[in-house]
């Protein structure tokens, strides 16, 4: 790796930055910060092209989404409303610069680590304003944690994202023990986390998670440990002295946020089994109902981006068929391509461990589409820029 002295340490910081406000800041309160700090790194990006220090570069990944995006403009022409259309498209067109900004200057310094430990940092900052020990300024209604992005779905994504980096960096760091008892605390703080979410994508995905996990990366026998260590400290959070602390500090209202968060756990278990769903899973279903509805309109080429919404005044809580109601069979084949190039490049990793760590994450990362829409998300294509940039690192490794 080269050393770039002040211009690296430089790169290195906002990027931390970076990975720290985009989780922290994604909010009404502070979503000025995030348009900051995408100003300033396109702005670095500038210079560093005009001092040839880096050079433009694209790849499959960038050809394909900025295909998307440019099919996600042009469907302003046939939707029903061209500026409310419109005004959503742009916003792809600022995160694809932001991503393309990233991965340009990444290219030079390899430095997008350290978006993801500020990612990571955001959610220890989480935890912490949820046992209060800090406050944030931030408020929300309803009895889940809905993390500094003020949405739960939204949020344990991010918490799941965590948990992977945080897998793959114990996999590739196995030598730093206090790292890896860092990494454990956190990966179990996280886990508590995606509990008081209540989200039900969140649940299941931390049991596959978990289970995958244990068997396929890890020895078997760490599986009875790191369950037990799991609920112990589910369960020493819950009756030991320490709730009576973080009940009289924490935004939420712990007694009634357990009574709920039970009758939701029941919830979850009968939609797993043959009695039913909530109230909310028979409104997702309506709504994926009245999306499909809207794609028979115009199976081929969709709506115009966001058609969803402008009909309803609310996305649909399904990003398939968000995006086939939107933008069609085009949009859908042509965002999901990128999928398929990324994990086109994971199957040729030689690195097995981590082949599977990265293929539970697209499994994952699918697995949330069918309960938030990801493709106009900042967050949703940022995590999918890591991915791949952790297989090309990974593949230049082993080819040298």
């Amino acid at each position: 790796m080269k050393k770039h002295g002040f211009i690296g340490f430089y790169l290195n910081a906002l990027f931390f930055l970076y990975g720290l406000v985009i989780v922290l800041c994604d909010n009404f309160r502070y979503i000025s910060f995030i348009y900051l700090i995408n100003a300033i790194i396109g702005c670095s990006f500038v210079l560093l092209v005009l001092s040839g220090k880096v050079k433009i570069y694209f790849n499959t990944f960038f050809n394909i989404y900025l295909i998307f995006v440019v099919f996600a403009i042009a469907s302003s022409f046939w939707a029903e409303d061209f500026y409310f259309t419109a005004r959503r498209a742009l916003n792809l067109v600022l995160i694809f610069l932001n991503i393309f900004f990233i991965y340009n200057i990444n290219k030079e310094f390899r430095n997008y680590r350290f978006i993801i430990y500020g990612v990571l940092m955001s959610i220890f900052v989480n935890f912490l304003w949820f046992v209060g020990l800090i406050d944030l300024g931030l408020t929300f209604e309803g009895w889940r944690f809905q993390g500094s992005v003020l949405q739960a779905n939204n949020f344990v994504y991010i918490l799941m994202f965590g948990m992977m980096m945080m897998v793959y960096f114990f996999v590739n760091k196995r030598e730093y023990i206090l790292l890896n008892t860092a990494l454990m605390l956190l990966f179990l703080i996280t886990i508590l986390l995606v509990v008081m979410t209540a989200s039900k994508a969140g649940l299941l995905s931390v049991f596959v998670l978990i289970l995958i996990l244990l068997i396929q990366v890890f020895k078997p026998k760490y599986i009875t440990k790191t369950l037990l260590a799991v609920v112990f400290v589910f369960v020493l959070f819950k009756f030991s002295p320490l709730i009576e602390f973080v009940g009289s500090n924490s935004s939420l209202d712990l007694e009634y946020t357990f009574v709920n968060l039970e009758k939701r756990l029941v919830e979850f278990v009968r939609e797993l089994g043959t009695e039913g769903g909530s109230k909310s899973t028979s409104d997702r279903v309506n709504m994926i109902k009245s999306a499909l509805e809207m794609w028979g309109l115009s199976p081929v080429i969709g709506n115009g981006m966001a058609a969803y919404e402008f009909q309803y005044g609310h996305y649909s809580h399904n990003n398939v068929v968000e995006l086939l109601s939107a933008l069609g069979i085009i949009g859908f084949l042509l965002y999901y391509s990128i999928f398929a190039h990324i994990f086109s490049q994971i199957v040729i990793l030689k690195d097995g461990k981590l082949r599977i760590i990265l293929i539970l994450f697209l499994l994952l990362y699918f697995i949330f589409d069918q309960s938030i829409v990801s493709y106009t998300g900042k967050f949703k294509i940022l995590s999918l820029l890591m991915i791949f940039l952790i297989v090309k690192e990974h593949l230049y490794l082993e080819s040298s």
